[in-house]
């Protein structure tokens, strides 16, 4: 069955345009996500197109690739493949191992992959099949809105404590905005980075980040003010189809006035009106705060939970 796929590599005006029809995206594995992790950390994106045996394209890989003294190449698959349709698991474990008989191919020492596979006994036995051996990290999950219902509808499906913290904050009379100004995002993501010690993004990554604008990618910075005073700023990323949650900060004004919740409702609904069709509410897993888990869960999305992390040498 893999001897039906083949694979080429692709330009930036083919990617962009089979992008668009993809059923979802992730930021991981957007072109400009790639450009961000080369100018910053060196890696060296390869994209590739997978195509069926009718030639038509079924998928879109962007693979991080680094070559290292002694070790050799090196390469990461970060949420790929794209699946540019609705298949059914069988064709995506089909289509991803064509894309993992790249790494010999290319003759890859290493490989780390974490695919865009769910966490299923099929995707396990196929990935350790491959001689790839999983991580003991957290596997990724997450949960996604659909954004193609009505205002109204979108509203209705959120648990009502969810609800109510959004209106609250709406009485209250904090507003949002869109806003430039990243030094003032920065300032305040690295409070938040240093109140919970985490590492999170560096200040380089997200303005690198935010220089990018194309048909396919969108750097949303939002801020929400209560009294002419700043309470919060939050981040998403459109990439194609899908919007992420990317960053989210509040002041301790802003947790009581409820700007958490004003600032999510409306980056979702300006995704909604930038015609995605799915909001990704940014991860959740085992590995995510109690308090963080509970807010993102009270929008109601459709949670999902991916394979995890792999590794293998010269697969």
């Amino acid at each position: 069955m893999l001897e039906q796929y083949t694979i080429s590599n692709i330009t930036f005006s083919d990617w962009q345009s089979l992008w668009s029809h993809a059923a979802v995206t992730n930021m991981p594995q957007a072109w400009e996500y790639g450009n961000m992790k080369a100018e910053v950390e060196g890696w060296k994106p390869k994209r590739v197109a997978v195509f069926n045996a009718n030639q038509q394209p079924v998928a879109l890989v962007q693979w991080l690739t680094k070559t290292l003294p002694v070790i050799g190449g090196i390469a990461r698959l970060n949420r790929g493949p794209i699946f540019l349709d609705t298949h059914n698991l069988q064709s995506q474990i089909e289509i991803t191992q064509a894309v993992l008989r790249m790494a010999r191919r290319n003759r890859w020492w290493i490989i780390q992959v974490a695919p865009e596979l769910p966490n299923e006994t099929d995707v396990h036995h196929t990935l350790t099949q491959r001689k790839l051996r999983q991580r003991q990290t957290p596997a990724w999950g997450s949960g996604l809105i659909d954004l193609r219902f009505a205002e109204a509808d979108l509203l209705h499906h959120l648990q009502g404590t969810w609800r109510n913290c959004l209106r609250k904050g709406q009485r209250l009379g904090v507003t949002v905005k869109r806003s430039t100004d990243i030094d003032q995002l920065l300032q305040s993501y690295q409070i938040l980075q240093k109140q919970r010690d985490f590492q999170g993004l560096s200040e380089t990554q997200i303005r690198t980040l935010a220089q990018y604008h194309t048909l396919h990618w969108q750097f949303n910075c939002f801020v929400a003010e209560k009294e002419n005073e700043i309470v919060g700023h939050l981040v998403s990323v459109h990439h194609g189809n899908t919007a992420t949650y990317l960053i989210g900060t509040t002041t301790d004004q802003g947790r009581s006035a409820q700007a958490n919740s004003v600032l999510l409702w409306e980056a979702i609904l300006h995704a909604k009106q930038a015609e995605c069709h799915w909001f990704d509410v940014g991860g959740l897993n085992a590995a995510t705060p109690a308090g963080i888990a509970k807010f993102k869960k009270g929008l109601n999305p459709t949670l999902y939970e991916l394979v995890g992390e792999w590794r293998g040498y010269l697969c």
